[in-house]
This record gives C-alpha cells, sequence and structure tokens, in this order.
C-alpha cells in the first residue's frame, strides 16, 4: 500500500465539525494496545496505523511523511517513534529534507520522508535502510532525486529504538559523529540531570513571532539580547 496522507489537520468548512480534529486521535486511543502519536498529534502519522488495517501478514505500506516528527525530541514524539519500530517493521527510509523548497512538495510547509514497514513486529537483528537526497542545483531542471552511496547507511532498528538521535546523526552526520554522541551518553549526565543538582529548570522563554502570545510575566523588565544581534563564532 502506497500513500501521501495530509499531514494538517482540515482546514476551512470541514474544521469547523467537532470530529474533523479528533477522529484521528480517537482511532489511536481505540488500539489495543493504545497508539502514542507523536507531538500534537499529526495526522499523517496516524495513516500509519490506519493503513496497517488492510495489510496482510507481513506486507508492506510505503508512506510521504512529514520529516521532523522522526527527529523531534518531544519526550511525546520520542515514545510514539520507539513504538512505531517496536510493532512494525520498519524497512526503508529516504530524508528529503534537502530537497525542501526546491519544487519536489510545492505545497509541503515542511521537508518530507519516504516511509516504508512491513506489517511485522520488528525482529532481533533488522537493519533499516536509511538515506538521504541530495541537495542538487540541477534538480528543478531534471527532477530526479539522487540518492548516492556514501550517504547509504543500514542502521539496526534495536538502536534506533533506544537511541533517540540516531536518525537525525544519520541524516546529517558521520559514523564518526555518531561514535562521539554514544561516548558523550555513556560519560556525561542529560542536561536535564545537571540542571536538576543545580535546582535550574529548562525553559524556552519567549520568541518575537507575529501572533498575539503574551510575553511571559515573570521575563517582563528584564533584559533582553536579540539574536540577530548575537555575533557569528
Amino acid at each position: 500500500m502506497v500513500g501521501n496522507p495530509p499531514w494538517n489537520k482540515p482546514k476551512g468548512g470541514r474544521s469547523t465539525r467537532q470530529k474533523s480534529s479528533t477522529t484521528h486521535v480517537d482511532y489511536c486511543a481505540r488500539q489495543n494496545p493504545p497508539v502514542e502519536l507523536p507531538f500534537r498529534s499529526p495526522i499523517d502519522q496516524a495513516f500509519i496505523w490506519r493503513s496497517r488495517d488492510f495489510l496482510k501478514k507481513d506486507g508492506r505500506i510505503g508512506l510521504i511523511l512529514d520529516t521532523k516528527n522522526f527527529f523531534s525530541q518531544e519526550d511525546q514524539s520520542l515514545k510514539s517513534k520507539r513504538q512505531l519500530f517496536a510493532t512494525l517493521r520498519p524497512r526503508a527510509m529516504v530524508n528529503l529534507s534537502a530537497l525542501h523548497n526546491k519544487g519536489l512538495f510545492p505545497s509541503a510547509e515542511q521537508p518530507a520522508m519516504v516511509l516504508v514497514v512491513e506489517n511485522g513486529a520488528s525482529r532481533t537483528g533488522d537493519e533499516v535502510v536509511f538515506t538521504s537526497a541530495e541537495r542538487s542545483e540541477t534538480f528543478r531542471k531534471h527532477g530526479i532525486v539522487e540518492l548516492f552511496l556514501e550517504r547509504l547507511h543500514r542502521l539496526p532498528t534495536e538502536r534506533i529504538i533506544s537511541e533517540d538521535l540516531l536518525l537525525k546523526i544519520a541524516a546529517y552526520g558521520t559514523p564518526r559523529d555518531r561514535a562521539i554522541m554514544r561516548g558523550l551518553f555513556d560519560q556525561c549526565d542529560p542536561l536535564e540531570a545537571a540542571l536538576e543538582k543545580t535546582h535550574l529548570t529548562l525553559n524556552t522563554g519567549f520568541k518575537r513571532t507575529a501572533s498575539d502570545t503574551p510575553v511571559p510575566p515573570e521575563l517582563i523588565g528584564k533584559p533582553m539580547l536579540e539574536a540577530k544581534k548575537l555575533p557569528r563564532f
């Protein structure tokens, strides 16, 4: 089964219906066990599980999805990724982020990922073929997605489940980067643990945007350094 599901909730007239934005969430909640969707419950991820309903055992699904849900470090997104890769067998992933804004999917606001999974639980020793498309200056002319052998990885599924940053490092880093990150995780406390020891908390502060989101009261009156004024290293 192949498809390109919607990445966002319906807009316009359909969005005024009560069920239009909750149906996919309710569907996932009714599964046994319940399906954990990534942060903000993106509808395209629900299509993975709904597609499974129409497959025989060992049947495969190939979908074009929003990349950010596979790279997100939000707790909800990490739980969702672990459940997905443990319950279904990921066979191949093609990261198309480099071609974002290059006309591959003109209406898409986010980069794309091609995901191929098999209907069946992951097995010991499983590997996922993971690759990233290259940015090409001539892509607009020929429309061919270029994949190169040096960007082809075979990632153990067990490591994808246990190492939260593995996919992102495979997409943008090197085997050396992965080795360094594994060493850091083994030897150092995570930032949250270090902050807890000093009785500090990790917050996002506030972001200057076009929305009318109010500035947190505890920040009003404090000095502010604009990001555009920060010097480059």
